[in-house]
């Protein structure tokens, strides 16, 4: 690439990220850090460098850095999905669900199809309490890949809350058909088994 384009310093960027990314993969984020903040000295406007260092920087715990980081990626780049949904974990992990709301919302907007993103806009309406966003997104989420376990799930644990019994057992009963050895697959099997148990009687 550099025969045809001699000098090319979007090039040489481009070569800095790919050193950087194999840095924060190999759990250097410091030496990630040093790699990346010499990319945008050659390509100001490669928003991947910004993106990466937004990691580089919340692997390191600076978390007011990286989001300037992520909303300087999001700038560059309006229509990439990938640094909304960073600020979005960003306030999800500071416990901030209702601030990460729109930007997640935003990288789903950007990224319709992808399963992942309808799920976790899913959950987080769930924990907001926003029950109609909560079933569009679950919705969404089934029509693009109806043997996605972790939705059935999430359906279950809404149905329980609002109290409909056969519908949360049926959902945790597809997830488990599904997914029947995954990490928390004992604890739903427990609460599926706990909800069809009959409630006890008031009768002597």
């Amino acid at each position: 690439m550099k025969s045809p384009r001699p000098g090319s310093t979007s090039l040489d960027a481009r070569a800095l990220f790919c050193h950087a990314r194999a840095e924060i993969a190999a759990g250097r984020f410091a030496e990630a850090e040093a790699t990346l903040r010499q990319s945008p000295r050659l390509d100001p406007d490669f928003a991947c460098s910004y993106n990466a260092l937004g990691v580089a920087l919340q692997r390191q715990s600076r978390l007011p850095e990286a989001r300037a980081a992520f909303e300087q990626a999001r700038k560059l780049t309006p229509n990439w999905a990938l640094p909304p949904l960073q600020i979005a974990n960003l306030l999800i992990a500071a416990n901030e669900p209702a601030r990460a709301l729109p930007f997640l919302a935003d990288a789903t907007r950007l990224f319709p199809t992808s399963v992942g993103l309808q799920w976790s806009l899913a959950r987080l309406n769930r924990v907001l309490k926003r029950p109609e966003a909560f079933l569009a997104a679950a919705r969404a989420a089934i029509a693009i890949s109806p043997n996605y376990a972790p939705i059935y799930a999430e359906l279950g644990a809404f149905h329980e809350a609002n109290g409909d019994t056969a519908k949360a057992v049926q959902a945790y009963d597809a997830y488990l058909t599904l997914a029947p050895n995954f990490p928390d697959s004992t604890g739903i099997r427990d609460r599926a088994q706990r909800l069809r148990r009959p409630a006890p009687s008031l009768r002597r």
